[in-house]
């Protein structure tokens, strides 16, 4: 009987393309660690970084490459393109943070790391009292530190001193407003932040104030762009807001 040579070929061609897909899919590596603790994970457009314990020692792996082994758990891992950071805590029962191989500390507790490729910055407390260091400047001492952000050329975080609370950007000083602020965001040319006012929440977003709303979560702002979500009482509702257009509810 006679066959077709077109189907021979065809038939070695697909014979020749799985061979080289089970080649292709075997050569992925896959690792399992085995850890009772968290395992971090941090990514960026070019970058990624995390963590993990392998025979009885902490890893942080960067972009493929180790970068440091350390007894006791990693914390508050941050990623940029470029850069990298974390904290983690000594035999001395100090915190440290390590930016890109630099050890900073030692500190009693470390809150919170943040990198951009030309900056970073570090939440911290020190004998009983709260700091923030933005590229090596410190700021402080206060009650309470949060939201600290950073970008290669901002950086931005919220503060409470004496039960008033004030948001610090790029040096500028807002408030001070008697509750708390949980988010905050900062870009090179943009910025978001929301503050309590009569009862409601207002959210600015540089030479803007929008709202009042009933609560507001999370704010993000890159230098053209802005958003947040919000709830409306009235309707039960929750919305985002992305440069005045209202998604939802």
């Amino acid at each position: 009987m006679k066959i077709n040579k077109n189907i021979i070929i065809l038939f070695l061609v697909i014979i020749v393309l799985v061979l080289a897909g089970t080649f292709l899919v075997k050569r992925k590596e896959t690792r399992i660690f085995t850890s009772s603790e968290f395992i971090q994970i941090a990514v960026a457009d070019k970058s990624y970084a995390y963590s993990y314990l392998q025979d009885g020692k902490w890893h942080i792996n960067f972009n493929g490459k180790d970068s440091g082994v350390y007894d006791n758990g990693v914390a508050n891992l941050a990623v940029s393109n470029k850069n990298y950071g974390f904290s983690y805590s000594g035999q001395d029962n100090f915190y440290y943070v390590n930016i890109k191989g630099k050890i900073y500390g030692p500190y009693s507790y470390v809150a919170s790391v943040v990198v951009a490729d030309n900056n970073y910055g570090i939440s911290y407390s020190s004998n009983g009292q709260k700091y923030a260091m933005i590229k090596g400047k410190i700021y402080g001492p206060y009650d309470t530190i949060d939201s600290l952000s950073v970008s290669n050329k901002s950086y931005g975080f919220v503060y409470s001193q004496n039960n008033q609370w004030q948001v610090e950007i790029n040096g500028e000083t807002f408030g001070p407003y008697p509750d708390p602020i949980f988010y905050l965001s900062v870009s090179d040319n943009n910025y978001g932040f929301y503050y309590f006012k009569d009862g409601k929440i207002e959210v600015k977003i540089k030479d803007k104030v929008l709202g009042p709303y009933d609560a507001v979560n999370i704010i993000s702002v890159s230098d053209n762009n802005y958003g947040f979500s919000y709830f409306d009482k009235d309707d039960k509702q929750w919305y985002v807001n992305i440069k005045e257009k209202i998604f939802g509810p």
